[in-house]
């Protein structure tokens, strides 16, 4: 079960408009940039480029996959992935 699908996602930078964040979680697998469902950021914008989901709420997570882009952008595939599961709360001021 893909629990990230269709949920808000945000990414330190954009290399395109057709490679928005929400690409990475619109259920798409496809891994050609030109298809229009990968996310990808500018290389060398930030000293490290990030990709961020909400899940909207807690999952018992057993599984992550990453597809990396199949088509060739130079350099652009990804390197290395560091994971960093964690909770957020947020708390509402009433």
């Amino acid at each position: 079960m893909n629990v990230a699908q269709n949920k808000p996602a945000w990414q330190s930078s954009t290399l395109s408009p057709d490679t928005t964040a929400d690409k990475a979680t619109d259920g798409n697998p496809d891994p050609e940039r030109a298809k229009g469902s990968c996310a990808v950021t500018r290389d060398g914008q930030h000293s490290t480029s990030w990709w961020l989901v909400d899940l909207e709420r807690e999952y018992a997570i057993k599984e992550v996959t990453v597809v990396n882009i199949g088509d060739d952008l130079g350099n652009q595939k990804i390197r290395y992935v560091a994971l960093d599961l964690r909770t957020v709360i947020r708390r509402s001021r009433f």
